[in-house]
């Protein structure tokens, strides 16, 4: 399962391009189409960090408009973010979840990283802590 947040490039008038994500904000930019493409992708992720570090619910992707870029958040931050969004759902902290999960804080934090290279079903056992069932599926 991937998501795909929308970006806007536009020609920058000295070099390359300038995109940003029209649910953010922000500016990124690159050479390339190729570059830009990898500067949103760490633009993505550092404005989800921010989300994770301010408790926010993370909203979903906009449909892909023509002329906007699809920039993929893989498959293990997707369950990271469904995950976050739950917890903030439930007014859950990572205390209360390593309380759930009989983890340690520094394990949740890892688990609640979005760098970090959590196992699935290490996010599978904290959805199943909260009742929830993490589905995969194949398109």
């Amino acid at each position: 399962m991937m998501l795909f947040y929308p970006a806007i490039f536009e020609p920058d008038e000295k070099s390359g391009y300038v995109a940003h994500f029209p649910q953010f904000g922000g500016f990124t930019q690159g050479e390339t189409i190729e570059e830009t493409k990898e500067m949103c992708e760490d633009l993505l992720i550092s404005y989800l960090e921010d989300y994770f570090d301010m408790d926010k619910e993370i909203p979903m992707p906009d449909k892909i408009q023509k002329g906007q870029y699809a920039i993929a958040l893989p498959t293990l931050m997707v369950a990271k973010v469904l995950l976050h969004n739950e917890l903030v759902k439930r007014n859950i902290n990572k205390a209360s979840l390593a309380r759930l999960l009989d983890a340690s804080p520094a394990e949740v934090q890892r688990i609640m990283n979005l760098r970090h290279n959590t196992k699935i079903n290490t996010i599978d056992r904290a959805f199943e802590a909260l009742g929830k069932q993490l589905k995969l599926s194949l398109a």
